[in-house]
């Protein structure tokens, strides 16, 4: 009946035929747990006989007389050989006797037959034949009771290891029964609705039913006295009337399946399910902390490479921009406040910055390649010479260095020119400075020794013919 709740106890399977929709079969799968639980028992059973037939208190101390069971085996055949090896091709202990006893009549014929007495042959004590008969049987008693004991281990685990085959398997079909179940219970749980929505048709329904009666009492309020009332308004007033008894019915209705669908869906676990959903969002939470946490502090090991990084370059690039300072303000004359600077802003990049004309401007700078072709080349020849001397004077195998200078100051002014030159003397005391010009004129006041090209050129290609 709608409305109502049932309850099945035991049941494997059910169906619901709900008239217009269709029907809804359910296998709860308790009859193959039953199965599953009484096979389980009939295995342990089995394995107990097992355990106490051969006196061992669980599988592994099975395995251990398994082994030693093996190994009396090994003894057997070991024993076995040696009898055989020390009865040589006879086949038994008797076999043997009786050669002993052949031999010896021989042995005395033959004595006899020389005229001489045999020495007496004594043949071996029975009582170590008894023995070793004795010794023989035992071993191969003990060697068919540690075959039987193999025997019946092997068999023994053979049907452990099926029953266990079996009740896995049907554990996970038994597993996989319970996932369909809770996949069909959330496919209801979706198509009824979350606890919170059916809380709200119930309250809303409950809702409806109050302004029902509420309507409804004040239409009987307005009613005049029976004696006062008309005739002609006495059916309206009845049908009004079982309209309202007809729409608090369907309000009551409502209600009560609101309120019987809200303790069934209730009692289906989504209490758990929200604990679950909540414990999943807490676990959320906690990885993004801890994926925050690494974000941070990789950025912060990327700021503090970064500025490794920067410090390296400036303890590399300041001794060259100081260098390079002190020679640009001498070769172009000015004081080093009025004076530009070579700026490394890595170590392959450089700009030139201009001192500002007021103390309330900023220095601007502009790039290299801005400069004009002097300005270029007389920057060009200073750090030339400002890197060779820091390579001559620093290091492990500090030497002095071989700098190369082509044509470089063919736009230099004359007085740019001779500060240029004596910039190149006074270098030329701890470097090696070789200069390739077309204009040798201009270096004439270096003393330096001078070798003509072409003449080396045409020289070398006849000692070459």
């Amino acid at each position: 009946h709608e409305g109502e709740e049932a309850s099945f106890l035991g049941a494997d399977s059910g169906s619901l035929i709900i008239p217009g929709v269709g029907s809804v079969a359910v296998r709860t799968g308790v009859k193959d747990a039953a199965e599953v639980e009484t096979q389980l028992a009939r295995t342990r059973e089995e394995l107990a006989g097992l355990l106490g037939k051969h006196q061992a208190e669980d599988v592994s101390a099975l395995q251990v007389a398994r082994q030693e069971a093996k190994s009396r085996e090994g003894q057997a055949l070991a024993l076995e050989e040696q009898i055989a090896a020390t009865l040589g091709g006879e086949g038994s202990l008797e076999d043997s006797r009786e050669a002993l006893r052949d031999l010896s009549g021989r042995l005395a014929e033959a004595a006899v037959r020389v005229g001489q007495v045999p020495e007496q042959i004594v043949e071996p004590e029975p009582s170590e034949t008894i023995s070793l008969d004795a010794e023989l049987k035992k071993a191969r008693k003990e060697r068919a009771a540690a075959e039987k004991a193999r025997e019946a281990a092997e068999e023994g685990r053979a049907t452990a290891d099926k029953a266990l085959r079996k009740v896995t398997r049907e554990r996970d079909d038994a597993i996989q029964s319970a996932r369909t179940l809770e996949a069909q219970r959330a496919a209801r749980i979706v198509a009824v609705g979350t606890l919170e929505e059916v809380a709200g048709g119930a309250k809303k329904a409950a809702a409806s039913q109050a302004l029902a009666q509420t309507a409804a009492q004040e239409l009987e309020a307005r009613l005049p006295p029976p004696f006062a009332r008309a005739s002609t308004k006495v059916p309206k007033l009845r049908q009004a009337l079982e309209a309202l008894d007809k729409a608090s019915q369907d309000a009551l209705r409502a209600a009560d399946g609101a309120r019987a669908l809200l303790e069934k869906v209730s009692g289906e676990g989504l209490y758990s399910r929200l604990a679950l959903v909540e414990e999943q969002l807490a676990l959320g939470k906690r990885d993004e902390a801890r994926l925050a946490a690494r974000a941070h502090a990789i950025l912060l090991l990327n700021r503090l490479a970064q500025t490794r990084q920067q410090q390296t370059e400036r303890s590399v690039a300041e001794p060259i921009e100081a260098e390079v300072r002190t020679r640009l303000d001498y070769l172009r004359g000015l004081s080093s406040a009025a004076a530009s600077t070579v700026v490394f802003s890595d170590l392959e990049t450089a700009h030139v910055r201009v001192p500002s004309r007021s103390a309330m401007e900023t220095p601007s700078q502009a790039a290299l390649e801005a400069l004009s072709w002097g300005a270029q080349e007389q920057v060009m020849l200073v750090v030339r010479l400002a890197l060779g001397e820091l390579l001559a004077k620093k290091g492990p195998g500090a030497e002095p260095q071989l700098v190369v200078l082509d044509d470089a100051l063919v736009n230099a002014d004359s007085a740019r020119h001779k500060r240029a030159l004596d910039l190149v003397a006074a270098a030329a005391e701890r470097l090696q400075i070789l200069i390739l010009t077309a204009f040798p004129e201009r270096y004439r006041a270096l003393n330096a020794t001078m070798h003509d090209l072409a003449a080396i050129k045409g020289s070398t290609a006849e000692n070459a013919a």
